[in-house]
């Protein structure tokens, strides 16, 4: 989180007073002396990741007085920075040889500030089973989409590790490798879904590549009592063993607040390219499918204009952008209907995919938007954004829109 300022207290935290009985009550631990052992002068590096470490600069703090009022020895300004580790090293002492710190006190700065979900991670953390999952989507089997709402949360994953993992060591064993699950979440009981049964099969398309293909998935949505979830067509080739090659959409009957897996059907995109479209040389790829957002009544949103919003990314490598973020839409009673998206582009909004705008960089494949719909938050009817920064780095980044507004061709 934002760091505003540290708070230092130098040496122990032992007043002059309280000498004499320290010593009595424990003479190998406490010397007179040990007023002297305060740090006198450190470098403070802090982390994001607790790996990767920039440095605060080398500051003097200074010396303790050992008297009861007094409250601090040093206030350190952080400038606002973005950590989560920090590490002091000691480089001189006032007079001995050991270093102490009596007390470190950090002030929030300003920004937002997260937490881990605990009941969350206790949910997923298993040793028999679901042992975990990258591409993680999840949306309300009702259809309402807002922050708070509670209902039976249909989560969809992609690569999955199904088997034993040993209590001890924590190391997987007898396990299997699926390409994507399914979940459902209700009343605080997680139930997975990871059977053989359950997986989308890529039905190889030579006009996408001549490699055997299977599906990852993207983001999920339930319209009229359908539940649908984007699939990316992964081609077993390239150099990592796995390419893209397009993308389509399933779709899935609910019956009784419950997605009937076994009812998939697949809607291809494979000539269209109105979902995601990949340039023959290698140098620009559109992706959509990474974050859906339901500006719709039957969504439960503020303001709905009847439109499903889909984010995705763009790969531009003739360009300096990084990995871009980019969207279409289409009206709710045309969703499965792929020659109705439009592209936001400079000229608004357009029927070419070609022309979509990017809107900011360092976005991630996996992503969300959703609208702020607490009455009692600050951010009350603004739009928030949530990636991990350049796909594959240490930074969940998150965007704030005060209106839809920047979706328009300024």
């Amino acid at each position: 989180q934002r760091m505003k300022r540290m708070i230092i207290t130098s040496g122990y935290n032992v007043y002059p007073e309280q000498i004499e009985e320290a010593i009595e009550s424990n003479p190998l631990v406490l010397t007179s002396n040990d007023l002297n052992s305060g740090v006198k002068e450190m470098e403070i590096l802090y982390s994001i990741d607790g790996n990767t470490y920039s440095s605060l600069g080398k500051h003097t703090i200074n010396k303790a007085s050992g008297s009861e009022n007094e409250k601090v020895s040093s206030i350190i300004d952080c400038n606002n920075i973005n950590a989560q580790y920090f590490k002091f090293k000691y480089l001189s002492s006032y007079g001995e040889k050991q270093y102490g710190l009596s007390e470190i006190r950090f002030i929030n700065g300003s920004g937002i500030v997260s937490e881990p979900n605990i009941e969350y991670t206790g949910l997923f953390s298993n040793y028999d089973g679901f042992t975990g999952a990258d591409g993680i989507f999840a949306c309300n089997l009702d259809g309402i989409q807002t922050i708070g709402h509670k209902n039976k949360l249909m989560f969809n994953f992609s690569d999955t590790y199904v088997g034993q993992v040993d209590e001890v060591t924590k190391q997987r064993q007898n396990y299997i490798f699926r390409n994507h699950t399914f979940a459902t979440y209700e009343n605080n009981k997680i139930d997975f879904y990871t059977d053989e049964s359950t997986i989308i099969n890529a039905i190889k398309d030579e006009n996408r590549s001549n490699k055997d293909a299977y599906y990852w998935l993207g983001d999920s949505c339930v319209i009229n009592n359908k539940y649908y979830v984007f699939a990316h067509y992964i081609a077993k080739e390239g150099a990592l063993g796995f390419s893209q090659k397009g993308e389509d959409l399933v779709c899935f009957d609910i019956k009784d607040n419950s997605v009937i897996l076994n009812s998939k059907v697949i809607i291809k995109d494979e000539s269209t390219n109105r979902l995601s479209f990949f340039k023959k040389d290698g140098s620009l790829d559109i992706i959509f499918g990474s974050a859906i957002f339901e500006n719709t009544v039957n969504a439960g949103v503020n303001n709905p204009d009847g439109y499903i919003y889909n984010f995705g990314y763009m790969d531009d490598r003739n360009s300096s952008l990084s990995r871009s973020l980019v969207v279409c839409r289409v009206k709710e009673e045309q969703f499965t209907d792929f020659s109705k998206y439009e592209y936001l582009s400079n000229e608004g909004w357009v029927n070419d995919i070609l022309k979509v705008k990017p809107i900011i960089e360092h976005v991630s494949c996996e992503m969300s938007f959703v609208q702020i719909n607490n009455e009692n938050s600050e951010y009350f009817g603004k739009y928030l954004l949530t990636y991990q920064k350049d796909t594959i780095g240490g930074n969940i980044c998150m965007a704030i829109f005060d209106n839809l507004s920047f979706l328009n061709s300024s």
